[in-house]
């Protein structure tokens, strides 16, 4: 649609995308009583088949008492909507699933559908049991398109994930992990679309969000796009709690600390009387998941601190995130790896021995007799070198030296004395 005056009809076709047909109307819309085109015929026209990738979301917004939400993610292109799975009870969903979008048609040239293809709107909302849907946020994406006359070979394709942000108005509502594709339909049937995931369990189809009706099979993120897991242990020491505040003008009595990655939980014990003891019966425990091995994929770690109450009720007390669980990865040494940096602790240790004068010297002339302490044991030779970091010479070595002291004194004396 375009809105303007009269007079500027002939820029109304600036913006258009090309690929029209010039009519008559248009070749004539110069003149001054001539009116303007009420439509435009476009020739040119391609089908496309979109593949959303939808992995994970981070950081969101929590609708529910409990300070959780479950989210799911519409997804809008042009006149076709889809639904991811809901995930219950997270700020950090993972939904590892593939959408596709048959048959979408784009009018224009190749050119400038893959210079400015149409935009992808990924709205977020809180699936509640009892009435509407509660909206969270809205990501808008730039699809990656590739053409029919386009290898799907890398590094162009295929793409890697990217993190949208979500917004909610003007405030910033989480953030979305995520990469769409627009493929152009082969002119040919000897070239097809790159070959699609196997379901997740082909036993049990999808409950999209609002139906009842089986939906199929759930697809995966392909390997290709999807991060590489691992399995990790997350071990938390549950200390204890301190100065919390009054929750609806009552006091937390029995509070319990909540500990969220990736959609896996670990519940500490509740304190029974937070009053006469605000520690944990319980400190240690764990937790095994698979996270990705890049840091760029990591999902947060959500703390939250509720209060156990009456008749099975649990009140939210405050929430903390930490976005980044780099800092507190560890990583086993291998025994190759233990072995190279004995190696160079060892090194380092007859560095600083060397550097040291005073035991240099002692050093010196201990080593002549340490050398000759040769013993076999099964076919090995065993070298024993007579440092000792820690002492000095003893009493009797003393006294030996300075009775070779005496004597090489006298021996000298008597050679004197014979020239």
């Amino acid at each position: 649609m375009w809105l303007g005056i009269l007079k500027h009809k002939k820029y109304f076709i600036q913006d258009l995308p090309k690929g029209y047909e010039f009519s008559h109307e248009l070749k004539n819309v110069d003149r001054p009583r001539a009116l303007p085109p009420i439509m435009l015929h476009y020739v040119q026209k391609h089908k496309f088949q979109l593949r959303a990738h939808m992995y994970q979301a981070r950081s969101l917004i929590g609708s529910d008492a409990s300070g959780l939400s479950d989210p799911f993610a519409r997804v809008i292109c042009g006149e076709f909507c889809k639904c991811t799975q809901v995930i219950d009870e997270t700020l950090s969903p993972t939904w590892d699933e593939l959408l596709l979008f048959d048959d979408i048609l784009i009018y224009g040239i190749a050119e400038e559908i893959k210079k400015d293809p149409p935009s992808i709107v990924i709205e977020l909302f809180d699936q509640d049991k009892v009435g509407k849907s509660e909206y969270i946020g809205r990501a808008i994406a730039r699809p990656h398109v590739k053409l029919a006359s386009e290898p799907y070979t890398p590094p162009q394709y295929p793409p890697s994930l990217e993190w949208y942000d979500v917004t909610r108005g003007a405030s910033r509502a989480g953030e979305l992990l995520a990469v769409f594709e627009l493929l152009e339909y082969p002119s040919t049937k000897d070239y097809g679309f790159p070959t699609l995931p196997d379901p997740k369990d082909p036993s049990c189809g999808s409950q999209t969000p609002g139906s009842g009706q089986d939906q199929g099979p759930i697809l995966p993120v392909p390997v290709g796009i999807r991060p590489t897991l691992a399995k990790y242990r997350i071990e938390v020491l549950f200390w204890g709690l301190r100065d919390l505040k009054r929750i609806h003008l009552l006091t937390v009595d029995k509070p319990r600390v909540d500990v969220e990655c990736a959609g896996h939980i670990l519940y500490s014990s509740v304190i029974a009387n937070a009053k006469k003891n605000p520690n944990f019966n319980t400190p240690i425990k764990f937790l095994e998941l698979e996270l990705p091995e890049q840091e760029l994929y990591r999902p947060p770690l959500t703390i939250r601190a509720v209060d156990c109450r009456s008749f099975g009720r649990y009140t939210l007390v405050g929430t903390h995130t930490i976005n980044s669980i780099h800092k507190y990865m560890y990583y086993p040494l291998t025994k190759r790896a233990k072995d190279a940096q004995e190696r160079k602790k060892s090194l380092y240790q007859l560095q600083c021995t060397a550097l040291d004068p005073s035991k240099s010297k002692y050093q010196q002339t201990s080593l002549p007799d340490s050398l000759t302490d040769l013993e076999s044991n099964n076919g090995d030779t065993i070298i024993t070198l007579g440092f000792e970091i820690g002492g000095g010479p003893t009493k009797k070595d003393k006294t030996e030296q300075n009775i070779r002291r005496k004597q090489s004194l006298a021996n000298d004396n008597s050679i004197g004395a014979f020239v």
